[in-house]
């Protein structure tokens, strides 16, 4: 292989290293990782927490409704059985028996309101539930597609880093010297193609001499322009 070539090859394996490599941390820092689901779970324990709240209350109001109601039909018993005579006593008793039915019906309507709360909460208990499923079902799909990417570029890295390590044994330590410096100072590109006669590094057209000597011989020849290696 050319002398240009082998560079040129080199840098490609380098940067293909160095773009793999980058995935790579992505892939491995996504792992494992879904803060979206973390908000679905949340959502779902707030949802089953207002449900329980509702139920908790609507259980304890019906006790007190069927209390108030036990307690009215004891005291109309008494009010309505004769034996109380007295009008101050019998005054106070319709009084109870008001209060207590007053007080029943405004627990009654407050168990209505809750039987829409609880229903309210089941429907949104129950889509919660259904948007943390089809995330994790998501998820575990995605989490499979990270693993055999992450399992492809550990496979590509690796090969191409023994190329690399080829490569780098067959070239000159003049040549590595020169290849490394231009990689530093172009941005990584020290080595670019010539095509019709014009350098690809920056467009500047090359000398049909220095041209010809890039296609026909093994010496490396530089653009005049941008200074990089000319590789045909």
């Amino acid at each position: 292989m050319k002398r240009a070539r082998a560079l040129f090859r080199l840098q490609t394996v380098e940067m293909e290293i160095a773009q793999k490599s980058r995935r790579l941390k992505e892939v491995e820092f996504l792992w494992g990782k879904d803060d979206s689901i973390a908000a679905a779970q949340t959502a779902v324990h707030q949802a089953e927490a207002r449900l329980h709240a509702a139920q908790v209350e609507s259980r304890k109001l019906e006790l007190e409704s069927q209390s108030l109601q036990e307690e009215a039909a004891a005291n109309e018993k008494q009010l309505y059985s004769g034996r109380v005579t007295n009008p101050k006593e019998l005054a106070s008793l319709q009084d109870k028996v008001k209060n207590l039915k007053e007080r029943r019906s405004k627990v009654e309507d407050r168990l209505l309101d809750l039987m829409l709360e609880i229903e309210e909460a089941e429907a949104n208990l129950a889509a919660c539930r259904q948007s943390l499923s089809q995330l994790q079902a998501e998820w575990e799909s995605d989490q499979s597609g990270l693993a055999a990417e992450r399992d492809a570029l550990a496979q590509s890295l690796s090969a191409l880093r023994s190329e690399r390590e080829t490569l780098r044994a067959s070239i000159s330590a003049g040549d590595l010297e020169v290849f490394e410096d231009l990689s530093r100072r172009k941005g990584g590109r020290g080595v670019v193609k010539m095509i019709d006669g014009t350098c690809q590094g920056c467009g500047v057209s090359v000398p049909f001499n220095q041209a010809k000597a890039a296609a026909e011989t093994d010496e490396l020849i530089f653009c005049g322009n941008c200074e990089r290696i000319l590789c045909v």
